[in-house]
């Protein structure tokens, strides 16, 4: 019998139609065709890349009565402006940027984990995780960005699908998927655990829209 190999794992054509029918849901979507994008697919190839870039995120905590933050990093601790916290993870290569780097991102699961993001160009940057986790950025005046798409399409989903055969189940490993519009500067992205989120460590790729 034929199988398709995806993830390691071999599905047969009984399974392959299963999983179509559960990624298209209602009849709404029986008249449409979705083809990925080609940011999508770049970041593919990207998740499959094994030269994985580790990072662990420093903490940050605003104190109200010394109006400063308390930052950990690589083992220290230090009292620090906003403008501190953007040069610090500069200086200590607590950074992500846009391109073909796998990440691999370790949090601290109950604080404001911080890293720095080097937009590197103007436009729009896309973030993916495998995790459940929430995002925000801030620019180097401490003003909020806000994400302009968090949407993930059936062909993303499809593309990253891994059938647990001892539990039978199907699960979806980008979880994440977040676009801004940025400048050409350096960010702080804030990185937050919820209720939903598995791990402290996950996997993570920044691109930008192709």
């Amino acid at each position: 019998m034929f199988e398709k190999k995806m993830n390691g794992r071999y599905i047969t054509p009984f399974l392959s139609i299963v999983i179509l029918l559960l990624l298209i849901g209602c009849e709404d979507f029986e008249d449409e065709t979705y083809k990925m994008n080609l940011t999508d697919e770049a970041t593919v190839e990207v998740f499959q890349d094994t030269n994985i870039v580790a990072i662990d995120a420093a903490t940050i905590l605003y104190d109200s009565t010394l109006s400063q933050y308390i930052m950990k990093h690589l083992g220290n601790k230090d009292t620090v402006s906003f403008a501190q916290i953007l040069d610090t993870l500069d200086s200590d290569t607590i950074m992500i940027e846009p391109g073909e780097s796998h990440y691999e991102i370790s949090i601290a699961k109950t604080k404001t984990n911080a890293i720095l993001l080097k937009s590197g160009a103007a436009g729009k940057v896309i973030i993916y995780s495998d995790d459940y986790i929430r995002l925000e950025i801030v620019d180097n005046a401490n003003a909020p960005i806000e994400a302009d798409d968090s949407s993930i399409s059936p062909d993303l989903r499809a593309a990253f699908f891994e059938y647990d055969d001892q539990n039978d189940e199907i699960t979806f490993n980008v979880k994440c998927r977040h676009s801004f519009n940025l400048s050409a500067e350096n960010y702080l992205l804030k990185i937050y655990s919820t209720e939903q989120t598995d791990n402290r460590t996950f996997n993570f790729v920044v691109i930008n829209e192709q």
